[in-house]
């Protein structure tokens, strides 16, 4: 907002770029995927091994998958519900935010496309960032 940075890499495409616009500074969006990046989950769900089969988590993904929908379905009645809950975020700025989040969400959270992530971590280790591709199976699992 200063101007004192001319890029900024971990900015949410959802929130500051609308947040700049509303301060009369319009950004720029540089979407990674667009140059290279392969595409990637920007919200992973992170549970204990020792919890990946307790039945809390199946529970959990397909209450998220429901809200989900239900969002997605009836965005001015959900936007109101939250604002509603939460009326100190109750600002333009959050509502637009809001909206701008919608078609990012996952329709099925639990899903697992394992193509996706190992290409991914063979982006990563051609990139340096990584020594090797771990197996998907390692770090990811689809609930039972």
């Amino acid at each position: 907002m200063s101007g004192q940075v001319d890029a900024a890499v971990d900015g949410y495409r959802n929130v500051e770029l609308i947040q700049l616009g509303l301060q009369g500074k319009p950004g720029v969006a540089f979407y990674p995927e667009e140059h290279g990046v392969p595409p990637y989950d920007e919200l992973i769900y992170a549970t204990s091994t020792k919890l990946k089969d307790d039945p809390r988590l199946t529970r959990f993904l397909a209450a998220v998958e429901e809200a989900t929908i239900f969002i997605t379905n009836h965005p001015d009645e959900a936007l109101a519900m939250f604002m509603k809950a939460h009326t100190d975020l109750d600002d333009e700025l959050n509502r637009k935010s809001f909206f701008a989040t919608l078609p990012r969400f996952a329709k099925r959270p639990a899903a697992l496309d394992p193509t996706r992530y190992a290409r991914f971590a063979q982006f990563m280790k051609d990139a340096g960032l990584i020594d090797t591709v771990p197996p998907v199976a390692d770090y990811a699992i689809v609930p039972k």
